[in-house]
């Protein structure tokens, strides 16, 4: 999935270098999740991926319509975890600045 983050966000243009930042970020913490299952993490990188298919062309209103529901689709996956697991953080952290790119 990394290989097809960067292959969507391949150009330099902003905010798409940013964008690439925080989706590695995302995916790194995902992968890194100890108290989540193989599949909780496959499906959580597959949101990471379709954030990364929106973020081609972040102005258009149905890419900002998949990013919203990756979002909500991450916090779903890290909602269950406990506030010392890793990932809840890392959301914390990330995903606002994801949601101000596509609502910017």
């Amino acid at each position: 999935i990394t290989h097809q983050n960067n292959d969507f966000l391949g150009a330099s243009e902003e905010p798409k270098p940013t964008l690439r930042k925080l989706l590695t970020q995302l995916q790194q913490a995902i992968e890194a999740e100890p108290r989540l299952g193989d599949e909780q993490k496959a499906k959580a990188l597959l949101d990471v991926a379709e954030l990364a298919t929106a973020g081609q062309s972040v102005d258009q209103v149905h890419m900002q319509q998949l990013a919203k529901h990756s979002i909500k689709a991450l916090q779903e996956v890290a909602s269950p975890l406990s506030e010392d697991a890793s990932l809840p953080g890392a959301l914390q952290e990330v995903l606002p600045k994801v949601r101000a790119i596509f609502e910017g």
